[in-house]
């Protein structure tokens, strides 16, 4: 599915966790589209949330503790990003 029908999931699942990946081997392509979705819109909504604390940055008393997670949000943007362009290039 991811080859074919979904190649936009294919740059996000290294964010999501190998528990959040149990599917029954007889799902249907709806079924698998439709949890890698919610799993895309969460990993959206905690990266816009890490993406305020940032420019928050009044919990960080360490700049090598905020530039790890600035380095960590900016990566995670990234594969958002390309699983963006997959979806703009299969239509």
């Amino acid at each position: 599915m991811l080859n074919g029908v979904a190649p936009k999931y294919k740059p996000i699942l290294s964010l999501i966790l190998p528990d959040e990946l149990n599917v029954d081997p007889d799902a249907s392509e709806k079924d698998l589209d439709l949890l890698l979705h919610n799993q895309t819109r969460d990993i959206e909504q905690a990266s816009i949330l890490e993406g305020h604390e940032l420019l928050k940055n009044s919990s960080f008393q360490d700049t090598e503790q905020y530039m790890e997670r600035f380095n960590n949000y900016k990566a995670t943007i990234k594969e958002l990003n390309q699983s963006k362009h997959a979806a703009y290039h299969i239509w």
